[in-house]
This record gives C-alpha cells, sequence and structure tokens, in this order.
C-alpha cells in the first residue's frame, strides 16, 4: 500500500505539473490580450466593454492557474504524508 499510495502521489504531481504549465500559458495569453485592448481603447478603436471582457477573462485564467497551483500544493503534501509525513516531529522530540 507504501508504494501504491506515493506512486499514485506522484503521478498526481505529474499531472499538476501540465496543468500549471497549461494554466501559466493561458494566462499569459490572455494578459497579452488585454494589454492590446487596452492599446486599442486608448487610440479608441474598442469601447470600454471590450477591456471589461478581457479584464474578465485574464481574472478568470488567472484564478484557473492559483487554482492549478493550489492542487499542486496540495498533491505535494501528500506526497510527503505517503512518505511518512510527520518524520520530523519526531525528530523534534528526540532532542529535548
Amino acid at each position: 500500500m507504501f508504494f501504491q499510495n506515493v506512486a499514485d502521489a506522484l503521478r498526481s504531481l505529474q499531472v499538476d505539473a501540465r496543468a500549471v504549465e497549461t494554466a501559466r500559458k493561458s494566462e499569459d495569453a490572455a494578459k497579452r490580450s488585454l494589454d492590446i485592448v487596452r492599446m486599442q481603447l486608448k487610440y479608441g478603436q474598442v469601447s470600454q466593454i471590450a477591456v471589461f471582457t478581457a479584464q474578465r477573462i485574464y481574472f478568470s485564467a488567472s484564478l484557473l492557474r492559483v487554482q492549478a497551483e493550489a492542487t499542486r500544493l496540495a498533491d505535494t503534501a501528500a506526497l510527503f504524508m505517503a512518505l511518512g509525513g510527520g518524520w520530523w516531529n519526531g525528530a523534534s522530540d528526540i532532542r529535548h
């Protein structure tokens, strides 16, 4: 069971790494799009509604990236637990 838990946690981290990378690319693309729309607004080519729409898309992409990173961190904690998490607590008890 120990090895299965570690293998599952490592697999999850691989999936998470791809998800975070994809989310970062989406966020970067949304930011570039927002920058372009803001420039277009500056020169009168689009309305403020277009800027609001681009901002909404960018903020959604940013939220998805943060959620992907949170999942990765949770799965990292799961890996530590699968490896016998809590071992560091025992070491501090020995010193006292």
